[in-house]
């Protein structure tokens, strides 16, 4: 099968994969054909057919769905470290505000005045990107924890 020139190729997976070795050949196809004939759907079916794939209207469907879903779990998956990485961009910046902390109460006011004013100046604009990143590593946990429960309590018994 070619490659399909798109974005899809750019996206990878955790372990290095790109989406088409992902999806099962069929399901790229369609994704092909959705992508090519958008709501044209005979146009898409008779696009799949010439490919060796001859389905309904209702099985593409179904495949759309089957990928949807698919695209759902990765995008959980990828969310799931989300707090990692924000953990890590607050450690790092306390970090750097440490440093820039310790370096501003070693300049000698009284001979570099203009010196310990910039310095000071730099720590405060950082500021706003560090108590935004904290709010924005609180929102990203709160929700995680509202997902985690609303999942675990509309999880289906086994049949």
């Amino acid at each position: 099968m070619e490659k399909f020139p798109l974005f899809i190729h750019k996206h990878m997976s955790e372990s290095g994969e790109d989406l088409e070795s992902i999806l099962e050949d069929k399901e790229f196809l369609v994704i092909k054909a959705r992508i090519i004939y958008k709501t044209n759907i005979p146009g898409a079916l008779e696009f799949l057919k010439k490919n060796g794939i001859d389905i309904k209207q209702s099985r593409y469907y179904e495949i759309l769905a089957i990928i949807d879903k698919k695209c759902k779990e990765k995008l959980y998956k990828i969310a799931q470290n989300i707090p990692a990485v924000h953990t890590e961009e607050i450690e790092k910046y306390a970090m750097l505000e440490a440093g820039m902390l310790k370096a501003y109460e070693a300049i000698d006011a009284e001979k570099e005045p203009m010196k310990k004013i910039q310095a000071g100046s730099i720590i405060i604009q950082l500021q706003p990107y560090y108590t935004s990143l904290i709010d924005a590593t609180r929102y990203v946990l709160e929700n995680n924890v509202k997902d985690t429960s609303r999942k675990e309590s509309t999880v289906l018994p086994e049949q």
